[in-house]
């Protein structure tokens, strides 16, 4: 008795008409050879190789073209950009962020990249080549910004980090009292000993090139990971290029982040690459290419697969090599980040769930692995905020409000931003579904993407995470989401690109770089510091004395870098008397914890950077900066003990005086 024979999954009208307006992007499989290597669905190989290689002749006369003209239209456009970045005005950011002020120069290098990617990605076949030389040409100019326009490193975070990694290295120990980054000192022991070993003062003379460096840190992972779960080269690359145009979430700094995600990408790409079943192969059966009866002893899960999809053979050593990897990989995320390693245990639960990873006890070993760190080696944090960590788990309305409403506030630029964010983020995400729906049509598996891509989405239920979690959640995503998206304009391997589908590609990626331009540098006015606040806050190390109180408008300046334990740091904004006052007077509650701190002192900046802060974001009432000045100087308490041109410092007199 046969089987039933699965009926093909019928797409819905408006999918049809989708595929209808892009018939003939391009060319159907039967209208050329095979591609080369192509299992069949008999589970055989060609009886012939298809020859790919174009004539020498044919090479010889297009070789200007194909191959220097979109390399030297990348490099031009990385010269272009370098020109244009020096001519960047800082002094004039608004609340629109960076692109306010970027010259013509800057915002068309991306796109002439962009056309040259596009004109590689087109060949037949592509040149990889060229097309990493495109990758890193990107790269560079993407996340190079900062490095080339600002004279000091930011975002603040940065010199909080290089603070405690000063303090490991001074003092060779790790105290979990301090704060909560002493629990995950990983990333901190790490960058101790590097700046230590390079002889770098302190961290922050690394931070500049950070984002350059871990994007690029990222790509080797990215083609690892895409190569296995996608059998087309050229999807490959677009997915590569549709991650690094929307990564604008900024989580690429020096940072254990930054890190972390590196090592989530490894693990997974070793998972899928060399643990993945069968199933997880991409699924192609070009048309028009007769089919063999299927032999009897080919098993059923291998008749789809094609041939670059196949995951390597290696023996029962290798393995156990590369899964005592993935092991120690993990091992070393555990102590360096709170959020990823459980982003790599939803990712591997879900792979081992569905029957897409043979390491079906992995799960549970490092659920140990968590339980033993968290329990044992930060029992200290857990026992202290153990209610707020399992306080929001399930109250979506409150996580939502911290991880979008509270967003929505502020200046009509800084909104404007944050409504930039979430239409790029659902650009993306539309994009993504398209592709899915596509690749399903042609018969593509999408269960290992697919999965992958929704794994990290159940954060969303458990606690807000600083209001940042939503923002995480798109970062563990962005990958899979990426490649499904790829999807969509590459659904079918071995065909040659047409104009159309070429205007496609670089329609989309257009519109999502300029989404990211905005998205990603538009809070540059309040992260970026000038070299007068950095002066000033070593001026404020200078004078107070050690058990001293530092205050300041916003956490939003380079502090924290140096002698992380020795002082008392707080901000007019989180003072609880400051939110009771009315009308925006803040004289009290700041002259009032100043007073506290008479001795050893009490020392209040006010930067450019805390100004930007407070409009842009609305973190305190209008005017309300301006007026507590106003009252510090005319205190008789109270005196200004150093100023220029972006900071002053104010700190209490002497007693007698």
């Amino acid at each position: 008795m046969q089987p039933a024979r699965r009926q093909p999954i019928q797409p819905p009208d408006w999918m049809q008409a989708l595929e209808h307006a892009l018939e003939g992007a391009w060319p159907r499989p039967d209208q050329g050879p095979p591609p080369f290597g192509v299992w069949l669905d008999d589970g055989h190989p060609p009886t012939k190789q298809i020859e790919r290689v174009p004539s020498v002749q044919r090479v010889e006369r297009a070789g200007v073209s194909v191959t220097a003209g979109p390399a030297l239209l990348s490099l031009a456009a990385v010269a272009l950009w370098a020109v244009g970045v020096g001519r960047v005005n800082l002094r004039g950011v608004n609340d629109l962020g960076l692109a306010s002020v970027l010259p013509l120069p800057v915002l068309a290098a991306p796109v002439m990249a962009t056309a040259g990617f596009v004109w590689t990605l087109s060949q037949r076949p592509p040149r990889r080549s060229m097309l990493l030389l495109h990758v890193v040409a990107l790269v560079v100019m993407l996340y190079g910004m900062n490095a080339m326009v600002e004279p000091v490193p930011g975002p603040n975070i940065v010199w909080r980090h290089a603070g405690i990694a000063d303090y490991i290295a001074r003092t060779g120990a790790i105290d979990p009292t301090i704060d909560a980054y002493f629990n995950w000192p990983g990333f901190f022991t790490l960058t101790a000993f590097l700046s230590g070993a390079a002889g770098l003062g302190s961290i922050a003379s690394m931070a500049a090139w950070a984002p350059v460096f871990f994007n690029l840190l990222y790509l080797g992972p990215l083609l690892l990971l895409f190569r296995r779960l996608a059998s087309d080269w050229r999807l490959v690359w677009l997915a590569v290029w549709l991650f690094y145009v929307t990564n604008w979430i900024h989580q690429d700094y020096l940072a254990p982040q930054a890190l972390s995600y590196f090592l989530y990408l490894l693990i997974l790409g070793i998972l899928v690459g060399w643990f993945g079943t069968d199933r997880a192969a991409v699924r192609f059966a070009p048309a028009g290419v007769p089919r063999r009866p299927r032999s009897p002893a080919t098993p059923r899960a291998v008749q789809s697969l094609s041939l670059d999809a196949v995951r390597p053979q290696e023996g029962p050593f290798q393995r156990a090599g590369l899964m005592v990897i993935v092991i120690v990989l993990f091992a070393a995320a555990v102590p360096s980040h709170q959020l990823t390693p459980f982003a790599i245990l939803a990712g591997v639960t879900a792979l081992v769930v569905f029957g897409r990873c043979s390491a079906r006890g992995l799960p549970w070993l490092m659920v140990v692995m968590l339980v033993a760190w968290i329990t044992f080696l930060s029992a200290g944090y857990l026992a202290g905020h153990l209610s707020e960590l399992s306080g929001n788990v399930g109250q979506v309305d409150t996580i939502a409000a911290a991880n979008v409403g509270n967003r929505l506030r502020g200046s009509a630029g800084h909104q404007l931003i944050v409504y930039i964010r979430l239409a790029v983020t659902a650009l993306l995400w539309g994009l993504a579904v398209l592709g899915w729906l596509r690749r399903r049509r042609h018969g593509q598996d999408n269960m290992t993407v697919t999965l992958l891509a929704v794994a990290p989405f159940p954060f969303l239920v458990l606690q807000p995470y600083g209001g940042e979690l939503l923002l995480r959640v798109y970062f563990f995503s962005l990958p899979f989401i990426a490649l499904l998206a790829a999807g969509l304009f590459l659904p079918v391997k071995g065909a040659a690109a047409s104009w159309r589908a070429a205007g496609a590609i670089g329609l989309a990626v257009v519109v999502l770089l300029g989404g990211f331009l905005f998205a990603r540098y538009g809070n540059e006015r309040i992260e970026h510091f000038t070299t007068e606040e950095l002066v000033a806050v070593r001026h404020l190390y200078e004078i107070a004395p050690p058990g001293s109180l530092l205050l300041a408008a916003t956490p939003d300046l380079p502090w924290k870098f140096q002698d992380y334990a020795s002082y008392d740091y707080r901000t007019v904004a989180s003072l609880k008397s400051s939110s009771e006052s009315r009308g925006g007077d803040l004289v009290k509650p700041v002259l009032g914890i100043m007073r506290q701190y008479r001795r050893p002192g009490a020392y209040f900046i006010v930067t450019r950077s805390n100004r930007a802060d407070t409009e842009a974001r609305g973190i305190l009432p209008p005017g309300s900066l301006d007026r507590l000045e106003q009252a510090l100087r005319r205190s008789s308490t109270v005196q200004l003990v150093y100023a220029n041109q972006d900071a002053r410092i104010y700190a209490l007199r002497a007693v007698g005086r």
